[in-house]
């Protein structure tokens, strides 16, 4: 498996921002790696969300980067999230995405983390800062449709929604979530309206 092998100081960190811009605490996680034809299974494995890569620490110092970019690499399976690799021509850009929801055939309920840094308190004399700022991480959600490849955000709102169903679907939807007491802005009722839309499309 070719990947690119870097080396760092984890420990080299703005002392000024608390928490981590992985999306696990601890490198003490297995990924199942589906490359090319072959499977593999490693250990040591962390989304670096800043960086939007996964990466595979060795030592102290020295990482093994998957990139997204790779036509080879196929998926990745931590615990219980799926991630695969995903070119979007709106951006033009390859990112992994963490599958919600799949239908190879018709559709694919995404979802992207993107790191944010919140302010920290400063004070105004003296420059050092009273309260540190913070990473934090957030999901942006996305339906991918195989039959244009297109790559279209998800507000989870009920406008959001509808907004991704053609017209002559949006009456049976909205009485299927009155039904079935769904919420728009709730991603697991999300999954149940678009599991039903693409149903009843096909």
């Amino acid at each position: 498996m070719k990947a690119t092998t870097y080396h760092t100081n984890f420990n080299d960190r703005d002392d000024n921002i608390e928490g981590s811009p992985y999306l696990f605490s601890q490198w003490n996680k297995k990924a199942k790696i589906w490359f090319g034809e072959k499977t593999f299974v490693i250990d040591a494995v962390n989304y670096n969300i800043k960086d939007e890569r996964f990466e595979v620490k060795f030592d102290d110092d020295s990482i093994f980067v998957l990139s997204p970019e790779s036509n080879k690499l196929k998926q990745i399976a931590i615990d219980l999230l799926v991630f695969k690799p995903f070119h979007s021509n709106e951006l033009d850009t390859d990112d992994f995405y963490q599958v919600l929801l799949e239908d190879e055939n018709k559709f694919a309920l995404l979802s992207k983390y993107k790191l944010k840094i919140t302010s920290g308190s400063m004070d105004p004399l003296t420059k050092q800062y009273l309260t540190p700022k913070q990473y934090s991480s957030e999901k942006e959600f996305y339906l991918r449709t195989v039959a244009d490849e297109k790559m279209e955000p998800i507000k989870l709102k009920k406008s959001g929604v509808l907004k991704l169903i053609q017209s002559s679907y949006t009456s049976q939807v909205k009485t299927f979530a009155k039904k079935e007491k769904l919420k728009y802005n709730e991603i697991s009722d999300v999954k149940k309206i678009l599991s039903y839309y693409f149903s009843i499309k096909s």
